[in-house]
């Protein structure tokens, strides 16, 4: 199989101008994806003293749960811009942290330091060739029994894609007009992944199936509930460049197993359309010794 070319750097620095109103409810952490990682993180740091843990990315929702929780914080993301806009929709803000500007990869943190690694959907920002890379360096990060704990992006494996039309159509009935429901539909929209072989949801993928109500500079559609949705998802994610890496739930697992006992799974619950919460499980992984 070919290297897939994934984007996954330059659309956080547009998402960063736009995080708070656009990157709605399930794009975050809901409050049950909160509850599912308050949960596996303190059973991961269960008699410690001070606990040591490190956020991959920014996600300002993992740092003040980590905060009340009474760890140290380290965080560690490529981009300083997305950092900075995070560090401003803290709840916190007066939490103490080190921030380390540096790819997830290839980074200068020490082996065996932290008790937990957090990170949300961070396997499928990563290139599908440099993903055993990234579990390998997140396994050498942990100490002796020691626990990554994240939402994951997986294909259901029964999973079979959908047309666009007939995703509208599901869209249409079971997302309100609401501001959650334009991210809600992006994460539903695996459904409609055309490519068994490449595997990616990608935003150019859903470009293409909405360009027909692309009119004057805006989507216009007969139902004013779907052109409010297919426009706030535009805000979002323009200019939809983005992809992720999308594999069976069994391969991913698989992947995951090399490094790591999957020990728990936990799933949110507050969303309007089920689809959209089938593909994002929080798993607790232990690393192996």
């Amino acid at each position: 199989m070919a290297k897939q070319k994934l984007i996954y750097k330059e659309p956080w620095q547009l998402m960063a101008e736009r995080w708070e109103k656009y990157n709605t409810n399930p794009g975050r952490p809901t409050k049950g994806d909160l509850a599912a990682y308050k949960k596996f993180i303190k059973q991961a740091v269960r008699g410690k003293k001070k606990p040591r843990a490190l956020v991959m990315g920014a996600t300002p929702e993992l740092r003040d749960l980590l905060y009340e929780l009474k760890c140290e914080v380290t965080i560690i993301d490529a981009i300083e811009v997305m950092v900075k806009a995070m560090n401003g929709l803290r709840k916190y803000k007066e939490a103490k942290e080190k921030i380390v500007i540096s790819d997830w990869i290839d980074n200068p943190l020490a082996a065996g330091y932290f008790d937990v690694i957090v990170g949300d959907i961070v396997l499928a920002n990563i290139p599908r060739e440099k993903q055993n890379d990234l579990l390998r360096g997140v396994a050498r990060m942990l100490k002796p029994g020691g626990y990554f704990v994240s939402r994951f992006y997986v294909l259901p494996d029964k999973y079979k894609p959908i047309t666009i039309e007939k995703f509208l159509e599901e869209c249409e009935k079971n997302l309100p007009k609401h501001d959650n429901s334009a991210m809600e539909m992006l994460y539903a929209s695996y459904l409609i992944i055309p490519n068994a072989k490449n595997k990616l949801l990608n935003m150019a993928t859903l470009n293409r199936g909405i360009k027909k109500y692309w009119q004057k500079n805006k989507f216009v559609h007969p139902n004013p509930k779907m052109e409010y949705i297919l426009n706030f998802m535009w805000e979002t994610w323009k200019p939809m460049k983005k992809a992720w890496v999308a594999d069976l739930e069994k391969d991913v697992a698989k992947l995951v197993s090399r490094y790591f006992t999957i020990k728990e799974k936990g799933f949110f619950t507050d969303v309007f359309w089920p689809e959209a919460a089938k593909i994002v499980p929080i798993w607790s992984c232990q690393v192996k010794k």
